[in-house]
Order: C-alpha cells, then sequence, then structure tokens
C-alpha cells in the first residue's frame, strides 16, 4: 500500500522551520533532542496524533492526512462566503466584469497566464452546492482514514487534491503552519524542560504559546501573519473534530482555551480574525453535523461576532463523538 500524499508537501514544513531564526534545533540535539520525527500511522489509520516521548517526536501520517483534509475545508467555506460578500458588495458593472474574467480564466486555464489561477480558484469556491458536494467527501475521506486507513484509490484521490494547483490554493499553507505548529508544540515541551509523561495541563498552554510566537515572530508581511494564526487555529480544531470534544480531556486542556488563549492576542487587531473566526464556525458546525448535536446555534446572518460567540460558547459545554 502506498504511504500517504500528505508527505509530498512536508518539505515545505521541513524548510519553514529550518528558516525560523528563532529555534534553535541545533543546539538543543546537542543537549539531547533528537531532530528526527518518528513518522507512525504511515500507512493505516490514525492511532495517535503527534507527542515527545524520550525527547523524540512521533507524528501519525494518517493523521496529517486528516489534518489537510480539514484545513481545505475550512479554508474553503471561509473563501466562499468571502468571495461572495465580494460579489454582493459590487456595482453592476464590476459584476459584469467579475464574471467576464471568470469566463475568460476558463478559455485559457491552460495557459501560464498572471491572475488565471485566482480566478478558477475563485469560481471553484463560488457555488455554495459545489463546497458542500466537495466538503461531504472530504469528510468521508477523513472518517475513513480514522476508521480503517487509506486505500490506494483514496490515496491518489487525495494526491490529486494536493498537488492540484487551484484547488489547493489557501490550503496547502494553512497546512503547513497548522503542522509546523504542532512540531514547534512538541520540541517546546522539550526546550522548556516540560515532564513528558504526566506534566500539568498548563505545559500544553505554554507549548502553544512558544511554538505560535515561533512562528508568528517571524511573518514577513500581513498575509502571512495572517496564516500562522490560520494554521494555529485549523490545528487545534482539528484535534476537537477528531477526538469528538472542544472540552479538556485527560492529557489536554480544552480546546476552546487554547483558542481562547490566542484569540486574546489580537483583540487590538479584530481584522486579522474575521476569516479564523469564520473558519472555526465551519468546524463547529461540521463538529455538529458529524456527532448529531442538532442544537448547536447556526450562523446569524450578516453578524459574524455574534455568530462565533454563540457557537464556541456552546462547544464550551457539549461533548460528542469523532469524525
Amino acid at each position: 500500500m502506498k504511504d500517504y500524499p500528505i508527505k509530498c508537501l512536508h518539505d515545505n514544513v521541513s524548510h519553514l522551520i529550518a528558516s525560523l531564526q528563532v529555534v534553535d534545533i541545533k543546539t538543543a540535539s546537542e543537549r539531547g533532542f533528537d531532530s528526527k520525527v518518528i513518522e507512525t500511522d504511515t500507512k493505516g489509520r490514525i492511532t495517535e496524533t503527534s507527542h515527545i516521548y524520550n525527547n523524540t517526536v512521533r507524528l501519525s501520517m494518517a493523521f496529517c492526512q486528516y489534518l489537510w483534509i480539514f484545513c481545505k475545508i475550512g479554508i474553503m467555506f471561509a473563501d466562499n462566503d468571502l468571495i461572495n460578500e465580494a460579489v454582493e458588495e459590487m456595482t453592476e458593472d464590476e459584476r459584469l466584469n467579475f464574471y467576464k474574467e471568470l469566463e475568460i480564466a476558463r478559455k485559457n486555464k491552460d495557459l501560464d497566464i498572471k491572475g488565471i489561477g485566482e480566478a478558477l480558484y475563485a469560481e471553484s469556491v463560488l457555488c455554495r452546492k459545489s463546497v458542500l458536494q466537495t466538503t461531504y467527501d472530504l469528510v468521508s475521506y477523513a472518517k475513513e482514514i480514522k476508521e480503517n486507513g487509506a486505500s490506494d484509490e483514496l490515496k491518489d484521490k487525495l494526491l490529486y487534491f494536493i498537488q492540484d494547483p487551484i484547488f489547493s490554493i489557501g490550503a496547502n499553507g494553512t497546512y503547513t503552519y497548522a503542522l509546523a505548529f504542532i512540531l514547534l508544540h512538541e520540541f517546546s515541551h522539550f526546550e522548556l524542560q516540560h515532564n513528558q509523561v504526566e506534566g500539568p495541563k498548563e505545559d500544553e498552554l505554554e507549548a502553544d504559546y512558544s511554538a505560535f510566537w515561533n512562528l508568528y515572530s517571524e511573518a514577513k508581511d500581513e498575509q502571512e501573519a495572517r496564516t500562522v494564526i490560520m494554521g494555529m487555529v485549523c490545528s487545534l480544531s482539528i484535534i476537537a473534530i477528531l477526538q469528538g470534544t472542544w472540552q479538556e480531556t485527560e492529557e489536554h486542556p480544552s480546546v476552546t482555551k487554547r483558542i481562547e488563549k490566542l484569540l486574546s492576542l489580537f483583540e487590538d487587531k479584530p481584522e486579522r480574525l474575521v476569516k479564523v473566526k469564520h473558519v472555526i464556525c465551519y468546524y463547529i458546525r461540521i463538529w455538529a453535523f458529524v456527532t448529531d448535536n442538532t442544537d448547536c446555534p447556526d450562523f446569524v446572518e450578516n453578524d459574524l461576532d455574534q455568530s462565533f460567540n454563540a457557537m464556541f460558547e456552546y462547544v464550551k459545554r457539549q461533548q460528542g463523538n469523532s469524525v
């Protein structure tokens, strides 16, 4: 059976971590840290996510594939909202020109012309029905990976999605930062000299904080800064979907508490959290659907903050079953 296709992106993650000036893995290695990541679940279903033991990070390849799938879903829904909102605010002439550009992109999709890829991506997430169908397919893939591992047929489908230059816009970048955050979280346990077996839950919050700032402090521009935030939020939300609850577990504090600590850092920059809140809301709705929490609040029309607050307070109180 072939390996998980997500590995084709891991060079991006390695390059990102190696470029960070604040992460001194070389010195850590001299102090006993094993910089080689041990891959688990390389052929079958998810049995773990990631953890550090004996100064070595273990990472599930099946979980990495699961992570990418939900990164794609979150970005796709958020972009569907944002693009349709932008179209609604256009003048009639602007709207006609927008659809004309989409038609030009369709006719020239095989040509290397600036802007064609972005236009085709906008078209791919413009139709809500299409986004919902793709989400349904991807969620079914995620469930199969969690329960049985991925068949060769499924791995071929996922590889096509990941390598498609149009379909993967946004998702691959978010995944890169989401996985980098997860790996740096485990590295931070070593750097902070946490007990790797039975550390207190506060250790997890400290490792989150360290991993996030290692990435965020070196963001080169506004877009990269937003992607760092998105990557961390996606990684935490997806763990909540996988484990079936946003509340605390035996080893970890609640996902809601971990996300709240992050969001509190940007209270003075709410513009950075618009897309982030969109994504979290959609993850909560997906979690509610697959765990049969039918009374979960839905979106409040034209009020993202009220939607987010209602949904987030709801998951703080609920248990559920994983995808």
